[in-house]
């Protein structure tokens, strides 16, 4: 049996013992990766089981950063609200989470993120979705994030945007806890019809997701309008505490996403220097966010910096 080396050890004690932030819901990486994966099965986008090897954490996260491509499909306004959210992270995570547009020179054969429209086979996902953190069997081609405009999509919004781009850092749906029932009264029969089959409010057993120690994060960046997904006139939650709202305002990570993100990445992120944009009541002043942050790089679609033109690993419908 192989002897785990003191960082593994204490990588594994941190992601799944000792969590310690305000609030958050995170995937428990394990601590090591199989040589190969078989074909990722078709999950429902909402409740992918994380406790299992096909997930981990972004080694160069806060050294080059997470290698990042657009679909040129994307309008200018789109591509905007992307790079924004992007930026924000990394602003709210003091720079020790960093995404780098792809350079197909500097960043062939690494894995990298895709942000695109529509599923490979040109479909667009009912809602938008992420993996719940680096897919190891990408090898370098890449890894669909499919985000989108519309109703039910997530561009309407850089805070709407950054609640989906942190799933693929390991942060969960705060709405879908095993123990949301004393902070909130979700409507499952209030999902639009067409999306009942997603699983948007499935809740997560206690082994799929890291969560203990923490109560529940009224303010969450993964948490989505009330109305967001509902039939008309109606909403897919309540608080179940009175006088405290569910949802946040703010393009900002919460104190408990950021320390939540933080103890994922422990070698280079530190909690303690999280901060609570809603201490003020919610009016704290926003960062500005520029693109110019972001090192040059150039775009290309489909083509992970090789000439075989593998498309990014996505979950077909």
């Amino acid at each position: 049996m192989a002897h785990r080396s003191s960082r593994q050890t204490a990588f594994l004690g941190i992601a799944l013992i000792l969590i310690t932030a305000d609030a958050a819901v995170l995937t428990p990486f394990p601590e090591t990766a199989p040589a190969t994966t078989k074909d990722m099965d078709h999950i429902g986008i909402r409740a992918a089981l994380a406790r299992d090897a096909r997930y981990a954490t972004w080694p160069t996260a806060s050294t080059t950063g997470i290698p990042y491509r657009l679909d040129p499909g994307y309008t200018t306004a789109e591509s905007g609200i992307i790079t924004q959210a992007l930026t924000q992270i990394q602003t709210d995570m003091n720079q020790c989470i960093r995404f780098v547009l792809y350079n197909n020179a500097t960043h062939s054969g690494q894995d990298n993120i895709y942000f695109g429209r529509t599923f490979n086979n040109g479909v667009t996902p009912g809602t938008c979705f992420s993996f719940p953190g680096r897919n190891v069997a990408q090898a370098g081609r890449g890894q669909k994030l499919a985000m989108f405009s519309g109703v039910d999509g997530c561009l309407s919004s850089v805070k709407e945007a950054m609640g989906f781009i942190v799933k693929v850092l390991g942060l969960r749906n705060e709405l879908q806890r095993p123990d949301r029932a004393t902070a909130v009264q979700v409507f499952l029969q209030n999902i639009k019809p067409t999306l009942r089959n997603l699983n948007i409010l499935q809740q997560y057993t206690a082994n799929q997701v890291d969560f203990s120690n923490t109560a529940f994060d009224f303010n969450s960046i993964t948490i989505p309008a009330p109305e967001k997904y509902a039939i008309s006139g109606l909403v897919l939650y309540t608080s179940a505490v009175s006088g405290r709202p569910v949802g946040g305002t703010l393009p900002r990570l919460s104190l408990g996403d950021c320390q939540g993100i933080a103890l994922l990445y422990p070698t280079v992120c530190v909690s303690t220097a999280c901060v609570d944009p809603y201490v003020n009541g919610g009016v704290t002043a926003v960062p500005p966010v520029t693109a110019a942050t972001f090192g040059p790089g150039v775009p290309v679609p489909l083509d992970p910096g090789t000439a075989s033109g593998v498309q990014p690993i996505d979950i077909t419908p």
